[in-house]
């Protein structure tokens, strides 16, 4: 499988969060802009695209991403992953 040979989505990437048990959905509210880096990573963009994409810094985006993890409880981008990838 090459670079550009990625699976395709059927569902929207806003699903895989707001799929998850109601419990957990009830203590997540990511605000527009978590969500779109939250889709950037699912995308597999690294931080400075992510930066790139939105027109903001890298710094900013490890801020959100540290504000999104503690959203998730999750302690790392492979967590966060894999946590969506669970939540399909």
């Amino acid at each position: 499988m090459g670079p550009n040979d990625r699976p395709q989505r059927t569902s929207s990437r806003h699903e895989v969060i707001d799929t998850r048990d109601a419990e957990q959905l009830s203590r997540t509210h990511l605000t527009s802009r978590e969500r779109q880096i939250v889709d950037a990573i699912t995308d597999g963009l690294s931080n400075r695209a992510i930066a790139e994409r939105f027109g903001i810094t890298e710094r900013t985006v490890k801020n959100q991403l540290t504000v999104i993890y503690r959203k998730l409880d999750v302690a790392s981008r492979l967590q966060l992953a894999t946590l969506l990838l669970m939540g399909r």
